[in-house]
């Protein structure tokens, strides 16, 4: 029985993208809409998701990243693991470059820092992927959030807040994690 892996897109993101995808190609990945909502709604959209019956596998890119420190606290007790793709912990900096989306979701500068903030349930394997050229997020914030989660790995990557180049290596690693947690 294979754990489910839940996908929560980014901004521009869309259940579409690469990222999803893949996953849902090489896991069947339930990969919900979060386009303009708002984070505490991104948060139940993604709990709403995990079957209740068995841990499932997060994975959330940039402010997916941040619904899914979410959703891990709205249901602890179902969630085996987390990835978290060039999380956008330092969202309030680039306030000037989502000017557009603060229209569709006004709460967003809010809830970024209180979500950013946010500590996986206590044991949960999380693993955190940044790019070192990513454009829009710095490596310090990924250095700390790993730095106070015990349970937590981060994986610096020769590339771009998309992971272009890196996020293939999914498949791999979810399928490790999958195994881990069996």
């Amino acid at each position: 029985m294979s754990i489910p892996v839940i996908f929560a897109h980014g901004l521009s993101g869309s259940p579409d993208g690469k990222k999803a995808l893949l996953l849902k190609e090489n896991f069947g990945a339930t990969v919900p809409s979060l386009q303009s909502l708002e984070l505490p709604a991104q948060a139940q959209v993604l709990a709403a998701a995990m079957p209740a019956t068995r841990k499932s596998i997060l994975v959330g890119s940039s402010l997916g990243a941040l619904a899914v420190l979410g959703a891990s606290h709205l249901r602890p007790d179902d969630v085996g693991a987390m990835v978290l793709l060039a999380p956008a912990f330092d969202l309030e900096r680039h306030r000037h470059t989502f000017e557009d989306a603060l229209r569709i979701r006004p709460g967003l500068m809010t809830d970024a820092p209180v979500y950013a903030a946010l500590m996986p349930p206590g044991g949960t394997l999380c693993h955190v992927v940044q790019g070192m050229a990513d454009e829009l997020f710095t490596i310090d914030k990924a250095i700390a959030f790993v730095q106070r989660v015990p349970a937590a790995t981060l994986t610096l990557v020769h590339d771009n807040h998309q992971l272009e180049m890196w996020y293939t290596n999914l498949v791999p690693l979810i399928g490790q994690i999958q195994k881990q947690l069996t």
